[in-house]
């Protein structure tokens, strides 16, 4: 199998080179960011994607690529949607003008969701109706819309996720975990002395990112085309929750928690569990790696880096 990566030199693109490359795929690599191994792709270039695809003629297309802060999306909405949008429009037409009989991958977010569950508690399946509250929410929702309908219209075999919070070694700062791991490890190192959080009475699940790229490998192999699948845990914690294990694993007693108000949203969804049953469904996909084990793994990342 040839599997082109668009988005290959983000966090997940990483990951997901690694996962198909142990699966025996061919992987070739496009991004913004070239690298040795990444050729430089504008998403917004659709004639540089028609002329990769042509090249390459991939059997499968995972669309990694895109604006993925919601925090950010309300300080740049022009550029959310014209990577998320125009960008994935690029990539469907750029196979169907090409005529490439490739299968694709389209990354959504449960960030559509908005808060439509806060009152129930319960986790969220792909029944639940679609409420985003955020430009980057807003992004995806439209981006899972077009591709539906070039599925449905063209006959694309398609193929959309909603994607609820991953986390791993890697994810750049702006990002909660990797922000509250490098601010203990610079508590640890005695560069600073408080630890200054945004809003931590928020609930999300959180699931490593190497679970998660196994789950996209697995929909392009097994999952129905046309359909969308939520990919995630379904245990959900607060972010206190989760601060509270890195604090507990971390070499310093009693670290100072202080709250700032520039690191809280402009609107914050309260509540996020998934359900995935489908996905397991379609694919026997679940999670493996537990909170615990990722959480360690990312502090020991952070120790490293200010050991050198």
């Amino acid at each position: 199998m040839k599997a082109l990566i668009v988005g290959a030199a983000g966090f997940a693109g990483n990951y997901l080179i690694e996962e198909l490359a142990k699966s025996g795929y061919e992987t070739i690599g496009v991004d913004m960011m070239a690298s040795a191994k990444i050729t430089f792709i504008d998403i917004r270039d659709i004639n540089a994607l028609k002329k990769i695809i042509s090249d390459v003629r991939p059997d499968c297309i995972f669309n990694l690529a895109g604006f993925t802060s919601v925090a950010e999306s309300w300080r740049n909405v022009q550029e959310c949607f014209f990577l998320n949008v125009i960008g994935s429009i690029n990539v469907l037409e750029a196979v169907r003008e090409t005529g490439a009989d490739s299968k694709i991958i389209l990354i959504g977010s449960s960030e559509q969701y908005g808060n439509r569950v806060r009152e129930s508690g319960g986790s969220i399946s792909e029944s639940v109706i679609l409420n985003p509250i955020s430009p980057y929410a807003i992004s995806k929702r439209t981006q899972e819309d077009i591709g539906k309908v070039y599925s449905a219209v063209h006959g694309m075999n398609i193929y959309m996720t909603r994607t609820f919070n991953y986390i791993g070694i890697g994810q750049k700062l702006g990002f909660v975990i990797s922000d509250f791991a490098e601010g203990i490890v610079k508590i640890e190192r005695g560069l600073n002395q408080v630890l200054r959080v945004g809003n931590t009475m928020t609930f999300r699940c959180f699931t490593d990112v190497r679970d998660i790229v196994r789950a996209y490998r697995l929909i392009m192999e097994q999952g129905i085309a046309g359909r969308i699948y939520n990919v995630g845990s379904e245990k959900s914690y607060s972010i206190k929750e989760i601060l509270n294990i890195m604090i507990n694993l971390s070499y310093v007693n009693n670290i100072v928690v202080e709250e700032d108000a520039d690191k809280f949203r402009v609107y914050d969804t309260p509540y996020m569990q998934c359900d995935y049953t489908l996905l397991n469904q379609d694919t026997g996909w679940k999670p493996e790696i537990s909170i615990e084990k990722t959480i360690s793994d990312i502090l020991q990342y952070y120790r490293n880096i200010y050991d050198r």
